[in-house]
């Protein structure tokens, strides 16, 4: 763990031969102010955030993502894995939120259309 001005970092590092069976890892909640805006750089694994009233940035390789009540604009670059967007009982007023998603697949019903 380090801290460097305003920004928190967290790493994960496997001391000993790599495996892929036996690789580093870290499970953990953050429960933070609403207002706080989220830039997060994530390799793989599940990330959740819900209920943040300012600006969502996620850079994940791999791995689900769950968003559900954000306010602010929301930018996402996966890799790989599910992502799932639920926004709602949220007032958007004034402005209603940007969300970016770009080289996915939206499945709607029974069709999958690829975005670019």
């Amino acid at each position: 763990m380090e801290v460097r001005g305003d920004t928190f970092f967290l790493k994960s590092e496997h001391l000993d031969n790599w495996n892929w069976g036996d690789s580093g890892r870290i499970d953990l909640t953050i429960t933070l102010p609403s207002t706080i805006r989220l830039d997060i750089d994530d390799g793989s694994g599940t990330v959740t955030i819900r209920g943040i009233d300012r600006d969502v940035s996620i850079e994940d390789g791999s791995g689900e993502i769950e968003v559900e009540n954000v306010r602010g604009n929301l930018v996402i670059d996966d890799g790989s894995g599910k992502v799932t967007i639920v926004n709602n009982d949220v007032d958007t007023t004034p402005a209603v939120p940007t969300i970016s998603i770009s080289d996915a697949q939206v499945l709607e019903g029974n069709k999958t259309n690829k975005t670019k």
